[in-house]
């Protein structure tokens, strides 16, 4: 096994080549994980789709590399676009109109839909909710009941293809964690990784321009089995 050095700057630097390749084509007006672009479309764009999906994979070959690929996903909201884009990868292109739904979605497991973690799958299917025929069915009420907020609704609204408002939100929090191997839990190791950590988030800070006014650091401990064979994560 060979380790190697993680170079998060160069990362992000190879990440704004990928944006600006792009935006030679599109706007980028939202960027999620750091491997996903969101672009809003004019109707006489999104009636080009197919031919504006093409133009992005060349302009990335020829501005970045022609080694990578991307998966494009076209629909009425970022929701389904997003599941669009997992549909055909990884060099493929699935546009999901309004008169395709819920025909289209019917398919997919609950966990292959964003959002959808094991334990939310399982709080859905606990309230009746064993796919996504009858996630669909749900009515904007039972889906924020069951969420357990707002999102959940948002949630609702997304799937059906219904832009739902979302209120302008600032940063307020830059976060690094990491699990430590076993030659590494020793007082003089974890005082380095608290400085390679808070270092990483002093880089992150300094980009986004913005100041700390506090800084928290956190242990927990790695598990143990318990006298009933369960397992116990609560040494923090």
């Amino acid at each position: 096994m060979i380790f190697v050095v993680a170079r998060h700057d160069v990362y992000v630097r190879l990440h704004n080549r990928i944006l600006a390749a792009i935006e030679t084509c599109l706007p980028v007006v939202d960027v999620r994980p750091i491997d996903e672009g969101v672009c809003h479309l004019l109707p006489s764009e999104a009636r080009e789709g197919v031919a504006l999906a093409q133009r992005i994979k060349t302009a990335l070959a020829e501005n970045f590399s022609p080694v990578l690929t991307c998966s494009t996903g076209m629909a009425p909201t970022e929701f389904l676009a997003k599941i669009g884009a997992e549909m055909d990868k990884p060099d493929g292109f699935t546009l999901i109109s309004s008169i395709d739904l819920p025909t289209r979605l019917e398919k997919l497991k609950l966990n292959d839909l964003p959002g959808i973690s094991s334990g939310m799958e399982a709080r859905l299917k606990a309230a009746g909710v064993p796919n996504v025929q009858t996630l669909w069915k749900l009515a904007p009420k039972q889906a924020r009941a069951i969420r357990g907020s707002v999102e959940g609704e948002r949630f609702w609204n997304e799937l059906h293809g219904l832009h739902p408002q979302r209120s302008e939100t600032a940063k307020s929090m830059f976060g690094h964690s990491r699990l430590l191997p076993l030659d590494w839990r020793t007082p003089e190791k974890v005082r380095d990784c608290g400085e390679q950590l808070t270092a990483s988030a002093s880089r992150r800070l300094r980009r986004a321009d913005l100041r700390a006014t506090k800084l928290t650091l956190g242990f927990r401990g790695s598990g143990y089995r318990s006298s009933t064979g369960s397992k116990k994560d609560d040494l923090r």
